[in-house]
C-alpha cells in the first residue's frame, strides 16, 4: 500500500496526522530549509513530540547554498541533535556528499526531482554510498512509462509529489524586494508573495515568492496526481507527497478528511474542490516538444514591407490581439493574412477594430496592441501581414 508523506509546521497537526493515514513528516527549519519557518532548535522539539506520537520524521536540508553559506551550514548541522529525526531529506549535492561522508549512519532521501530521468543516473548514488540511500524522490517532469521503468530497477522506495505546487525557477538571490522596497526596508521583510506576468506572452499570475533564502517561481496551476494514486501504487511507487505548505486553513481541513481515510471518491471530491487549476504535468505524456515548432521557424521569420505585426493573444470565438510592428495603418476593410507557425495561412478582412480597452480604434500606431475579428485555427506566435 502506498503511504501518505507531508510537512509538519505546527504541534497541533501532529494528533490530527497521526490519526490519519500519514506515516512520515518533514520537519523545515529557517537555516536549511527553502520555506521553513521554524529556528533549528523549533524543529527539533516538534520533531520529538511527533516521534513520541509514532510519526517517521525527516529532516530538511533543500536550500541551495553558495560556497561561504555552505562552510556555515556545515559547521552548524555538525552541532545540530538528530536523535529527533529519523531521517534526512537531501537535495543539493553539496550537502549530500557532506552528510554522506560525516553521519554515516544517517538515513537519506534523495531528492532528485530535476534533472535525473533514467536509471543509470540513479545508479550512481547508490555506488557512491552504499546503504545509506533509504529513498528516492522523482521527478514530475516523469511520464507514467518512464516512471514505472525506473521504479522497478532502483532498490530503495520512491516517492512522488502528490499534489502541491509546482516550483518553476528558485534561485537563492532576492530578485523581487530590491525593486518593491526601500533598501532600508530590507532587512525587516522575511516573507512576501506577488504574481508575475510574462512581457513574451500571454500567460501571468505566476505566483513569486521572496524569503531569506531566495526566490521562488510556481506554474499558476497546481500539480495533482490523486486520480492517479492506485495506478502508483501498482507501478509500485511506495510514497506519494502531500505538499501542504501553501493550502488556505479550511482546504488543509479537507484534504485532513481525505488524509485520515483515503478513498478514491474523497480524492476526487476534494481534487473538485481545490480553488486552483490542477494538471497532471507530464504524467500521460510530455508534449513539451510541440513548442518546438513555433521558436523561430521560417513560417514567423518574414519580415517585408507586407509585414503588419504578430499574433500575441487569442480569445477564442471572440478577437484576436495583435501587436502592431508597422507603420502602415491598419483600417477597417483591410484585408490581411495570417500564416501560423506551423505554416497555416488565413485570410481576413478587418471588420472588428479596437484598442486594449475595447474601444474602437481609428489612428493604429506601430507597437500597440489591437483586437482584430476572431478567425479559427490561428494561435499565439502567428505573424500577420498586408495581402
Amino acid at each position: 500500500m502506498i503511504k501518505l508523506v507531508t510537512y509538519l509546521y505546527n504541534t497541533s497537526q501532529i494528533d490530527q496526522f497521526s490519526e490519519s493515514e500519514v506515516s512520515e513528516v518533514i520537519i523545515s527549519n529557517n537555516l536549511f530549509s527553502r520555506f521553513g519557518e521554524h529556528t533549528v532548535e523549533e524543529s527539533i522539539q516538534l520533531a520529538t513530540l511527533a516521534k513520541n506520537s509514532g510519526l517517521k520524521t525527516v529532516f530538511e536540508w533543500d536550500k541551495l547554498s553558495t560556497e561561504d553559506e555552505h562552510e556555515v551550514l556545515k559547521e552548524k548541522f555538525s552541532k545540530i541533535d538528530l536523535s529527533s529525526f529519523d531521517s534526512i531529506r537531501i537535495q543539493d549535492l553539496g550537502a549530500l556528499f557532506y552528510v554522506a561522508s560525516n553521519f554515516k549512519k544517517l538515513k537519506l532521501q534523495l531528492v532528485l526531482e530535476t534533472a535525473h530521468h533514467n536509471s543509470y543516473s540513479f545508479s550512481t548514488y547508490f555506488d557512491l554510498f552504499p546503504g545509506q540511500i533509504e529513498r528516492v524522490i522523482l521527478s514530475i517532469e516523469l511520464e507514467s512509462s518512464d516512471l514505472a521503468k525506473i521504479v522497478k530497477n532502483i532498490p530503495v522506495p520512491c516517492e512522488i509529489l502528490g499534489l502541491g505546487r509546482i516550483l518553476l525557477f528558485y534561485t537563492p538571490r532576492s530578485l523581487i524586494s530590491p525593486l518593491v522596497f526601500d533598501h532600508d526596508d530590507l532587512k525587516e521583510i522575511k516573507y512576501f508573495e506577488v504574481e508575475g506576468n510574462s512581457q513574451e506572452s500571454p500567460h501571468k499570475g505566476f505566483p513569486i515568492i521572496e524569503n531569506s533564502r531566495g526566490t521562488y517561481m510556481f506554474n499558476t496551476s497546481d500539480f495533482c496526481l490523486l486520480e492517479q494514486i492506485e495506478e502508483l501504487s501498482q507501478i509500485g511507487m511506495k510514497y506519494f507527497r502531500f505538499d501542504n505548505r501553501f493550502l488556505s486553513l479550511s482546504l488543509e481541513n479537507m484534504i485532513s478528511l481525505l488524509l485520515k481515510e483515503f478513498k478514491l471518491e474523497k480524492a476526487k471530491e476534494i481534487k473538485s474542490l481545490y480553488p486552483n487549476r490542477v494538471i497532471r504535468g507530464f504524467y500521460h505524456r510530455n508534449k513539451s516538444d510541440v513548442l518546438f515548432p513555433k521558436l523561430k521557424n521560417q513560417h514567423t521569420q518574414r519580415r517585408d514591407d507586407q509585414f503588419l505585426g504578430e499574433v500575441f493573444h487569442v480569445k477564442k470565438n471572440e478577437w484576436l490581439g495583435i501587436i502592431l510592428h508597422s507603420d502602415r495603418p491598419l483600417e477597417l476593410q483591410s484585408k490581411i493574412k495570417i500564416i501560423t507557425p506551423e505554416g497555416k495561412e488565413k485570410h481576413l478582412t478587418i471588420f472588428k477594430l479596437e484598442d486594449s480597452m475595447s474601444r474602437n480604434a481609428f489612428n493604429t500606431q506601430r507597437g500597440r496592441f489591437y483586437k482584430i475579428n476572431y478567425i479559427k485555427g490561428v494561435t499565439t506566435k502567428s505573424s500577420v501581414y498586408f495581402v
